[in-house]
């Protein structure tokens, strides 16, 4: 793990300072700073309310900061409402280095491809319920609280769409790599009901199941945003 941090720590120091030389050479013109929001984040499996803000460095880089929070009077729209209780909290933080290979004449729309790095996590508390431990042994309860969490990197790819110098429509698919961790703890009254064995199944959102593993993770999805500062405009 240690490793690890390091290796993220050394690319972010890369990317940034890459994203700065370049800047040097190449007009300030291209300079924006936008704020964003992402609505399908409200219909995800852990609803919240995800903002964000985006800085244009130049043609080529730019950096993107989201951060998201969730509880339950946000989960209202979801397919997956009931599955939390009153005492659900979710927060995230998603830093990103993008670099544009393409932009159209006259810049309103651009392909990219970013390195994105996330932390998650959730909890909540419920009642009356049942989970699965880490080895194996299914568990009753009379109340227990619960806690996620998921650190890891994508690697993305994205259509940017600026309409009027305002407007900004942000399409991505990405593909990376997790840490997550589920638990159980302050168990009330557990009851060991047996053991199911090690069974294999596609439980991407079970959290009715401890583990802590390496997993795929997938991210898609797409930013509205507006833009508070465009140099363009000031050059005018």
């Amino acid at each position: 793990m240690k490793k690890l941090k390091v290796l993220i720590l050394t690319v972010l120091l890369s990317v940034v300072s890459t994203s700065l030389l370049s800047a040097q050479d190449l007009s300030i013109r291209s300079q924006r700073l936008e704020v964003h929001v992402m609505p399908l984040s409200l219909l995800d499996f852990s609803p919240r309310l995800r903002l964000g803000t985006t800085y244009t460095v130049n043609d080529l880089f730019s950096v993107c900061l989201d951060v998201g929070y969730g509880r339950k009077s946000l989960t209202g729209g979801s397919f997956w409402e009931n599955q939390w209780s009153d005492q659900y909290r979710f927060l995230e933080i998603r830093p990103e280095f993008r670099y544009h290979f393409y932009r159209s004449k006259r810049g309103g729309t651009s392909l990219y491809t970013a390195l994105e790095f996330f932390h998650q996590s959730t909890q909540d508390q419920f009642t009356n319920s049942s989970y699965t431990d880490i080895d194996g042994d299914d568990i009753d309860f009379e109340s227990a609280k619960y806690r996620k969490l998921k650190q890891g990197v994508h690697v993305k790819f994205g259509t940017q769409v600026i309409i009027s110098k305002r407007v900004d429509f942000d399409f991505y698919v990405g593909l990376g790599t997790a840490r997550r961790r589920r638990d159980y703890y302050d168990v009330v009254n557990p009851v060991v009901q047996g053991n199911g064995g090690d069974l294999i199944s596609l439980d991407f959102n079970n959290f009715t199941r401890e583990d802590d593993s390496m997993i795929l993770h997938l991210a898609t999805g797409f930013r509205f945003g507006v833009y508070l500062f465009n140099q363009e405009d000031m050059d005018q």
